[in-house]
């Protein structure tokens, strides 16, 4: 078969559901106008126009096609894309078989546009082709799974106890609800854990062969797989999705959708025949210098919004942050971009290590929190050898204990335009630690601006204009500090001394040239050298923090 035209896009698992249940019709919304694809869609080679579609909670490929039906454009450049006849590939392409109809350039594994005209090359045109052929026939499962029905039954473990394990090879779930055909078809047990925020996991699946009718009735199966350890579900962008849809397994044993299924079957052939297991256990066993080793070899290859999103996670309450806090603290729109690009630097560390097997590649660098946040999203807890690692590595970055900024000592109020390495340089500028100080450091060589001590461990970097009167530029600027002997600090911060565009002490009426000296200070003191810089901020401080009359 000859190249022919085609356009990429990316979708969620919703999405694609509700297209099957409308017999594989659906439409998806672009905020950008497709006019290429209107100018394909005038010509008659192209009226039928394949629509290839990859996850939108991985990118890493071509999963579903469909035609496109029509393209409109409104007023505001917004696309609507009908599509009709979804199906399923037998096999994920991957985008390096798809070329960019732009330039001829094939498509890199990384590629994140969700839409993209492009050509596709006679084999995978046929492949494309073939699937679309068959979109009069109900999408089965039969090649992937081994059934053609599957079967979700929840098991609440702090209710129920233990689960219904297997014995013997044999599995086994209890329902009193009555489901026809449902011999043949494939069980997934999933298991909630938690009160308040329940964390879900996959625990086994299996086969249906048999009932014994009781009261609950018993259903029984072989052939099945034990996920060992069981494999956190929650997180996973496809699942928060289908937890909705299954009404958050409130209804008992019940038959998925297509979409669903998919995504275990997916899980299924990841685990079926070997017990992953050892990679769970590897990840626990990392040290912090096996994760500092990782941040020194990979750090070239972060992207500057994964390293936002690595120091607002670690600066977060508790270390623990949903995908929903971290789009808003990094400045994405949505959680899906903060999913793609987090779980792409997951992958790095992954491949780092050599570990595969995970079900969720961000669960090497977290795990999921039985803690909500307060609109109640799932949110990851960071590994404490990470934590550990990442202020090594990166100690101007991440603060101990995750120290928040007071509402008195607050960076400006707009929190979204305020990026995670900017908070953390300014939380170290309030506590003169970091970047600033060394800034100080550098400007008046590593000695106080007035006494000449040079012992680090006495020299505080102060400010001249007060912090909670200074935007955001004026907090980080040296030049609104003087490094300071911590006793002349403390003089300095109360406003007893200034100084003034000459560098000359100024003394407060509220303390004495006796105690000053007492301090080792002499009354004709002056800067060691003044920059016009300075100028500024020690006109500032001169009339919003020096005292210069006695208050009784």
């Amino acid at each position: 078969m000859k190249d022919c035209v085609a356009v990429y896009t990316i979708a969620d698992s919703k999405l694609l559901a509700d297209a099957i249940r409308k017999g594989g019709s659906g439409f998806l919304k672009e905020g950008r106008p497709w006019r290429k694809v209107q100018q394909w869609l005038l010509n008659a080679p192209c009226s039928n126009l394949p629509l290839l579609i990859g996850d939108a909670a991985a990118v890493d490929g071509v999963e579903w096609v469909a035609i496109v039906e029509q393209v409109e454009i409104d007023d505001a450049g917004r696309t609507i894309c009908r599509f009709k006849g979804l199906q399923k590939l037998h096999r994920r392409l991957p985008l390096s078989s798809l070329r960019k109809a732009s330039d001829g350039e094939s498509l890199s594994s990384s590629y994140l546009r969700p839409y993209v005209p492009c050509l596709i090359d006679g084999n995978t045109a046929d492949a494309v082709w073939k699937t679309l052929a068959n979109s009069h026939q109900e999408f089965s499962f039969s090649t992937v799974g081994g059934a053609d029905r599957h079967y979700v039954q929840y098991h609440n473990s702090d209710m129920q106890g233990d689960l219904p394990r297997s014995v013997n090879s044999e599995f086994s779930i209890f329902t009193r609800k009555n489901i026809k055909n449902l011999i043949g078809g494939r069980i997934w047990l999933i298991s909630g854990q938690g009160s308040k925020k329940k964390l879900f996991f996959l625990e086994y699946s299996f086969i249906a062969d048999s009932i014994k009718y009781g009261n609950p009735k018993t259903i029984i199966g072989a052939g099945g797989i034990v996920f060992d350890p069981p494999l956190l579900l929650s997180g996973l962008p496809w699942f928060e999705e289908f937890k909705k849809r299954q009404q958050n397994f409130s209804l008992g044993l019940r038959e998925i959708d297509q979409v669903a299924a998919v995504e275990l079957v997916k899980l299924y052939k990841t685990c079926s025949g070997q017990s992953r297991s050892f990679d769970k256990k590897f990840v626990d066993t990392l040290t912090v210098e096996d994760y500092s080793r990782a941040i020194r070899d990979l750090e070239k290859n972060f992207t500057q919004s994964q390293i936002e999103m690595l120091v607002g996670h670690a600066n977060s309450s508790g270390r623990s942050i949903s995908m929903q806090r971290l789009s808003r603290l990094v400045g994405y729109r949505g959680e899906l971009a903060t999913n793609l690009q987090y779980g792409k630097l997951a992958r790095m560390f992954a491949k780092y290590f050599g570990i595969e097997g995970l079900n969720n590649q961000i669960q090497i660098l977290a795990s999921g929190d039985d803690k909500s946040d307060s609109g109640s999203n799932f949110q990851w807890i960071l590994r404490s050898p990470f934590v550990d690692a990442l202020r090594k590595e990166w100690p101007d970055l991440i603060l101990e204990g995750g120290i928040p900024l007071s509402n008195d000592d607050a960076v400006d109020r707009d929190d979204s335009e305020i990026r995670p390495t900017q908070r953390a340089a300014l939380v170290k500028a309030r506590l003169g630690q970091g970047e600033y100080r060394r800034r100080l450091m550098d400007i008046w060589q590593g000695r106080c601006a007035l006494t000449g001590c040079d012992i680090p461990e006495a020299l505080v970097a102060s400010h001249a204009k007060p912090w909670r009167l200074c935007n955001n530029e004026e907090r980080l600027d040296p030049y609104n500090g003087l490094l300071l002997a911590a006793h002349v600090d403390a003089l300095f911060d109360q406003g007893l001394i200034s100084f003034d565009d000459s560098g000359v002490l100024l003394l407060s009426e509220q303390i004495s040239l006796q105690q000053l000296c007492l301090l080792g200070i002499g009354g004709n003191s002056r800067l060691r050298f003044l920059e016009q810089k300075h100028r500024r901020y020690l006109s500032d401080h001169r009339n919003l923090v020096f005292k210069k009359k006695f208050i009784a």
